[in-house]
């Protein structure tokens, strides 16, 4: 049973995520593990053998073992049980099957990617773990091709963690952006509150647009907003041409914030743009992401350098 508020577990995590390396993952020394399921209760032991809910761990947190390990029963049943220290430097009980030692965090990127049980093509199971799924990605017993992994499906409501699975590789993101972007997607997916939602929806939009998973992300966090446009890398020196020259949240003159202003000649860094170009009044050109402010410029007030 839940004990604690799901709206402060979700702002918790709005403002600290885990931060992955560009090559998907912070490295893990010999007494650490990543957290594979959200909403992870760690216990503190209030009594000889008997357990009390304290905090909450997100999926991708980096724990610190603490050397213990006991067997202790919670809800009726009895399980083994890691001392962690958390990322907050909470101490307390965890269960031992979801902080997992020696691995990385990855994310299936396919539509749903197929489970071997040897790390060989003849060994194809008719299972499959669902697309936007967490999980770690074992470092013993992985190959170049496979990935050896333990995790919990939440669309299937399935976990493999005894015995690991494989998946193939090329199905996977290890990508910080990825991971960042889903992990926020996940708690903010738990939340009923709109507003925490949306502001969710916006540090994805501004920080983590480039996920593979945006466009499903958004479907789910805001289901009724216009189709997102695409938009790739671009880089180039501008100079503005215009007074009051909104700067925007997103590449959108109807359905975006302002953020900011420019006035005529200004110098400004383009760093992405729209792949097509789009109508706003009677002009028609690209939307183009500069650096400072951060925002979005419609491309009919630009001049490039």
């Amino acid at each position: 049973m839940r004990k604690f508020s799901l709206a402060f577990v979700s702002f918790c995590a709005l403002v600290s995520l885990p931060v992955f390396s560009q090559s998907g993952n912070l490295q893990l020394q010999k007494n650490e593990a990543f957290i594979i399921i959200d909403d992870l209760p760690i216990y503190q032991e209030v009594s000889s053998g008997v357990l009390k809910w304290k905090d909450n761990l997100v999926i991708g947190d980096k724990v610190t073992f603490l050397n213990r390990t006991w067997k202790f029963k919670v809800e009726g049943n009895e399980r083994e049980y890691k001392l962690v220290k958390s990322p907050s430097g909470t101490e307390g009980w965890v269960r031992s099957a979801y902080a997992i030692p020696n691995c990385q965090i990855a994310a299936v990127k396919a539509d749903s990617s197929t489970i071997y049980s040897e790390a060989r093509d003849v060994k194809m199971t008719s299972k499959s773990i669902s697309n936007m799924t967490i999980v770690a990605s074992l470092v013993d017993g992985s190959t170049a091709d496979f990935a050896k992994v333990v995790c919990y499906d939440p669309t299937a409501d399935k976990y493999y963690t005894d015995p690991p699975v494989f998946l193939k590789k090329e199905d996977l993101t290890y990508d910080q952006t990825d991971l960042n972007a889903l992990i926020l997607f996940m708690t903010a997916k738990g939340s009923k509150d709109k507003a925490l939602r949306a502001k969710f929806l916006a540090n994805i939009d501004k920080n983590y647009r480039a996920t593979v998973f945006y466009d499903k992300i958004k479907a789910v966090l805001a289901p009724d907003s216009p189709p997102a446009k695409p938009i790739s890398p671009f880089f180039g020196k501008f100079t503005v041409n215009d007074d009051r020259v909104n700067v925007r949240s997103q590449p959108d003159e109807t359905n975006s914030q302002v953020v900011g202003q420019l006035n005529k000649d200004t110098a400004v860094e383009v760093i992405e743009a729209t792949t097509q170009a789009y109508t706003v009044g009677d002009l028609t050109a690209p939307w183009y992401h500069i650096k400072s402010p951060d925002g979005w410029v419609f491309g009919s007030f630009l001049t490039q350098q």
